[in-house]
């Protein structure tokens, strides 16, 4: 076992070592180092101490005050970034207006007109059907029906032509007009002659089903061996059908016509909701316009089943009014110092009721008609807010006035711009807001 390795502690030095340390050391630390050179004793160095540094303080801390001035500062600055960021004029525009007495104002209005109060008509078409249990049978002879559209290439004289006129098919079968009606003469469109024309409902002249007929051309069988012969002749519009020989299933008169008006009544809400949608932004639909018209066709109710199939096809036609014409139409009719053409508009107009007060013909073919107004219609006059803006940017505040003062129709104006410390408006359209405020 090695010998344990002796400290400082362990060895009283001898006496010429305590000299030897006297004499070459002075101090502790050189006689130690001195000692462990000679190899008298060994020694373990110690680790340094680390000396813990003194925490630095300020001789002068900031004051209150500064920190309130920095404060301060700080908030100055994010009031004014705040402020940029939402920066723009606000234009409070009270326009002139004019509120009619109580009371009704009619008007008239012409069809598609350019001048004075115009209306248009819109229409919608629609179809519907039921299946409802037979409640009979009969023995049926039928004869086919259709209609033809005959023409008149002859001369510009109209043809008339007498009730049960007989046509011609080209595969030889009979047919008569029901009604007597004028085939109009030719006439000039574009510089080329066209014939005249003109649709009639024409029968077979035969009971049954060998009536049926496809599209087809026709002559008539009056005009064989004249001039008019080639010159005056006939094209199916529709195919003649419903000739018929046999028994079917039937349904009384009153069943059938009960069942027809409740089918009639569901088509004409169904195409009331569809017109309505249809009216374009700007318009209203003048009440009392509307118009059902039916395009059923049906006679009688039969089948060759059980069940009987009720059909409906019809069309609803309504008149509309664009909504700044009537304002300036009503404007012109008790305004005074109203100038003729000016924009204005009725700011309550769902508040009115327009509706028809006479009319000279059906709906769908009338020109002209008279418009009842009834309430108090209150005329604003419109600005053009485009220009407005225009006119304003990058302007001085204390200028506002003074560009505002020329424009007649404006009653009242207040400018707001943020910041509020800016002294102009802004360099672009969209940073200006207007609103109105109506008297």
């Amino acid at each position: 076992m090695p010998p344990k390795r002796k400290t400082i502690q362990d060895i009283k030095p001898s006496r010429s070592a305590t000299s030897a340390r006297k004499r070459v050391a002075k101090t502790k630390d050189a006689a130690i180092k001195t000692l462990s050179k000679e190899g008298i004793f060994h020694i373990d160095k110690p680790a340094p101490v680390k000396k813990k540094k003194k925490k630095e303080t300020s001789k002068n801390p900031p004051s209150s005050k500064s920190i309130w001035v920095l404060v301060g500062v700080a908030f100055i600055f994010f009031v004014i970034t705040f402020s940029l960021l939402f920066s723009g004029a606000s234009i409070v525009l009270t326009p002139e207006s004019v509120i009619a007495p109580e009371g009704e104002i009619t008007l008239e209005a012409e069809k598609d007109g350019t001048k004075n109060l115009s209306f248009q008509t819109i229409s919608v078409k629609g179809e519907r059907s039921q299946e409802v249990e037979s409640d009979g049978f009969s023995s049926v002879d039928r004869l086919a029906t259709g209609i033809v559209t005959l023409y008149n290439n002859h001369s510009s004289k109209p043809q008339n032509l007498l009730i049960d006129t007989r046509l011609i098919s080209s595969t030889g079968k009979i047919y008569k007009t029901k009604k007597a009606t004028v085939v109009p003469g030719q006439k000039s469109v574009d510089g080329k002659t066209v014939p005249g024309q003109v649709d009639v409902e024409v029968y077979s002249d035969t009971l049954g089903e060998s009536g049926n007929l496809g599209m087809s051309d026709f002559s008539i069988l009056g005009f064989k061996g004249t001039s008019k012969e080639k010159t005056f002749y006939g094209r199916s519009k529709t195919e003649i059908l419903g000739g018929f020989t046999g028994n079917l299933y039937s349904l009384s008169s009153e069943a059938g016509y009960e069942k027809q008006l409740a089918l009639q009544s569901l088509l004409k809400d169904e195409l009331m909701s569809k017109l309505k949608a249809q009216i374009p932004d700007g318009f209203i639909l003048v009440e009392g316009s509307e118009k059902y018209k039916s395009d059923n066709k049906n006679d009688y109710y039969e089948s060759d089943t059980s069940l009987i199939n009720i059909f409906e096809a019809g069309e609803m036609i309504g008149v509309i009014i664009d909504k700044d014409n009537l304002a300036k139409a009503i404007a012109k009719d008790f305004v005074v110092d109203y100038v003729d053409g000016t924009d204005v508009y009725i700011e309550n107009i769902s508040n009115l009721i327009v509706s028809i007060k006479s009319i000279t013909a059906d709906i769908d073919s009338a020109d002209k008609l008279e418009i009842s107004v009834s309430g108090k219609p209150f005329i604003v006059w419109s600005l053009d807010e485009d220009r407005i803006k225009y006119d304003l940017i990058k302007t001085r505040k204390k200028q506002f006035e003074t560009i505002m003062a020329k424009y007649e129709y404006v009653k009242k104006a207040n400018l707001k711009v943020r910041p509020f410390w800016k002294s102009s408006l802004p360099d672009e359209i969209e940073d200006i807001d207007i609103i109105y405020k109506l008297d």
